[in-house]
C-alpha cells in the first residue's frame, strides 16, 4: 500500500514540475545583469515560473508572428523575465541566451501583450501566479527564437527593465509517466529488499 502511495505521489509531483532552462550571458559596460533581482551567474536560480496549465481564452504572443496566439485549452508553462542591472547607473550592453528543456511556443514583450497575459493568468487563478512586467523592452534589442532557445542580442540597459514572458510546451505525459513508473519499481524493489 505504501508503495502505491509513493508512486502516486511521484506522479503528482512530476506533473507539477516546471521545465528547466539554462542561462548564458555576456556583458560589457557598467553593472551586473539581473533576472528578477538575481544576478546572472553560473548555478543561480531565478524566480520566474508563473505556472503550468491552460486558459479559457487565447493567449496573445508577439513572436513568432504578427497574429500569433496560444490557443485556448492548450497546455503551456509560463516564465516572466524582468531584466535589470545593478547598480542602476550608466549603460550595460548584454547578450542573453535562454535554452529551455521544452519547445518554445512564443514570447510576449510588447507592453499591451504582457499586460493581457498577466490579466488572463490572474483571472484564471490557480495554477498560475503571474508576475508583473516592469517597464518596457528596449526597441533596439534584437530577439530571436530558434527551437528551444531564445537569444536577445544587442540588449541595452540604461536603468529600468527589459521585460518579456516565455511560453513553453508542457512536458509530454508519456515522459512523466515513464519516470514515475521507474520510481515506483524502485520503491517496490527497495521494499522487497528491506523485508528480506
Amino acid at each position: 500500500m505504501r508503495t502505491l502511495l509513493a508512486a502516486a505521489l511521484l506522479v503528482m509531483l512530476a506533473s507539477q514540475s516546471e521545465a528547466g532552462f539554462t542561462v548564458s550571458a555576456s556583458t560589457t559596460g557598467n553593472g551586473t545583469l539581473e533576472i528578477n533581482g538575481t544576478a546572472v551567474a553560473n548555478g543561480a536560480t531565478y524566480d520566474v515560473f508563473e505556472g503550468s496549465g491552460s486558459l479559457g481564452d487565447d493567449m496573445p504572443l508577439d513572436i513568432p508572428g504578427a497574429v500569433a496566439t496560444v490557443a485556448a485549452g492548450t497546455e503551456f508553462e509560463s516564465y516572466m523575465f524582468n531584466l535589470s542591472k545593478s547598480p542602476n547607473n550608466g549603460t550595460l550592453n548584454y547578450e542573453l541566451t535562454l535554452t529551455f528543456d521544452q519547445p518554445i511556443l512564443g514570447i510576449q514583450f510588447v507592453n499591451n501583450t504582457l499586460a493581457d497575459g498577466y490579466t488572463l493568468m490572474n483571472q484564471a487563478g490557480s495554477p498560475f501566479t503571474p508576475i508583473v512586467a516592469n517597464g518596457s523592452i528596449n526597441p533596439d534589442d534584437s530577439i530571436t527564437i530558434s527551437g528551444n532557445k531564445i537569444t536577445i542580442a544587442e540588449g541595452v540597459l540604461r536603468g529600468g527593465f527589459d521585460p518579456f514572458r516565455v511560453l513553453t510546451a508542457v512536458p509530454e505525459m508519456s515522459t512523466i509517466l515513464s519516470w514515475s513508473a521507474l520510481a515506483g519499481v524502485g520503491c517496490v524493489l527497495y521494499r522487497r529488499r528491506k523485508q528480506a
